[in-house]
């Protein structure tokens, strides 16, 4: 069993000890003429100087992200908390992934009023409105999650596509509306065999 907190500080570690100076994103038209898409170019250099790393989960993704033989960068709609006991446990946001993507399609009264939004963006092929709310755990710790629709460039992942539904990103949800993957360079070791292996 993969030991996440232990992976995360490793990549931590791992990209403080070399940081990246500058992020060149790779171009897509599509994604830079997408007013939300393209915020990623100009917040990218922000957040991999001042962005937290942390996890991100998947709610929905393109599946062409997911094959070999259709190499095309895309967009998903992911959820992250910068709180640090969500990233020692990220199941937490598997859950709420999957608790997101299970409304989808539901009438809109049986939606939580405060989650309404965000099936509407998960359902919608054009909104890419970002969200933000809170949830707390048994013991009644909060943290504040948060939606977005993103680009999913295949370049930063081994393999060159998804694997998992959870990796590593830079992320500063007070400053940023997007976030940006980790590139794979930083992975530690431990998480990446869980990648190629596909126990994420």
């Amino acid at each position: 069993m993969i030991d996440f907190g232990k992976e995360l500080d490793e990549m931590r570690e791992n990209y403080l000890r070399k940081p990246m100076k500058k992020l060149n994103l790779p171009r897509e038209t599509w994604a830079e003429n997408d007013k939300i898409f393209k915020m990623m170019y100009i917040e990218c250099d922000y957040l991999i100087h001042s962005g937290t790393i942390c996890y991100a989960h998947i709610v929905q993704a393109n599946t062409v992200l997911f094959s070999l033989w259709l190499p095309s960068n895309s967009a998903a709609n992911l959820i992250y908390s910068t709180e640090e006991w969500v990233n020692r446990d990220p199941s937490v946001l598997g859950n709420v992934a999957h608790d997101l993507f299970s409304f989808k399609g539901k009438r809109f009264e049986e939606i939580p009023p405060n989650l309404r939004g965000i099936v509407s963006a998960i359902t919608s092929e054009y909104d890419r409105s970002p969200y933000s709310f809170q949830i707390s755990d048994q013991n009644g710790r909060p943290a504040i999650m948060n939606f977005n629709a993103n680009v999913i460039f295949r370049e930063y992942f081994p393999g060159f596509r998804l694997k998992g539904s959870i990796f590593p990103v830079f992320a500063a949800p007070d400053k940023c509306i997007s976030v940006v993957v980790l590139p794979k360079k930083y992975w530690s070791k431990g998480f990446t065999d869980a990648w190629n292996n596909k126990q994420l």
